[in-house]
């Protein structure tokens, strides 16, 4: 250990270049790491619900709807203006409201109250989103939430996703501007 340590103060400027290069290098490096937020990928193999998720791959062309938004007090009309919108916005690959499966031009009292009850109800519409969940999914869904404003409220795996992965790299960075210092301090300190 002592030979190690003579070693290190003997060429303490070289260890002091190489640290620094290594960090420059892990500050890059850095922004490549990709943090998996799908906790399907975390299940075994053969577990019941990787099972079972395998299959609904299989047997279904269309992913579920990841995402719900629902419309406070707006008309049919309104809410078929929202549905355009929403559609139109980045990383939205599909949207699914009450017109899908009626004819909402026909009166509501007409329309099945099991598919009414579900997406229009005491004038609050509610739209299924499917949301790509790939790098996009942080401005897609702020995109959402600015276009609802205030007469809507998002909600859903996606959205869930999107507050995890925001809320961990603003965290990662506030830990880092943290530690950092004291970490340095420690360093001055304990050292000459």
């Amino acid at each position: 250990m002592k030979k190690l340590s003579d070693q290190i103060l003997k060429h303490k400027f070289t260890v002091l270049i190489v640290f620094f290069l290594l960090t420059l290098f892990s500050i890059f490096a850095m922004q490549m790491v990709k943090v998996n937020f799908d906790m399907v990928e975390y299940l075994p193999e053969d577990s019941k619900s990787t099972i079972s998720i395998n299959i609904m791959e299989d047997q279904f062309d269309k992913s579920p709807p990841n995402l719900r938004i629902m419309l406070e007090g707006v008309s049919v009309a309104k809410a078929l203006e929202y549905k355009k919108l929403i559609s139109q916005v980045d990383g939205v690959e599909e949207v699914t409201w009450m017109d899908d499966y009626v004819n909402v031009e026909q009166p509501l009292d007409m329309i099945d109250k099991s598919i009414l009850e579900t997406s229009y109800k005491d004038r609050n519409a509610l739209i299924e989103v499917v949301v790509n969940d790939g790098e996009g999914l942080i401005a897609t869904i702020a995109q959402l939430k600015e276009l609802v404003g205030e007469d809507g409220i998002v909600s859903g795996d996606a959205a869930t996703l999107s507050f995890a992965q925001s809320s961990t790299n603003e965290e990662i960075s506030k830990i880092m501007a943290f530690l950092i210092p004291i970490i340095i301090v420690i360093l001055m300190i304990s050292t000459s």
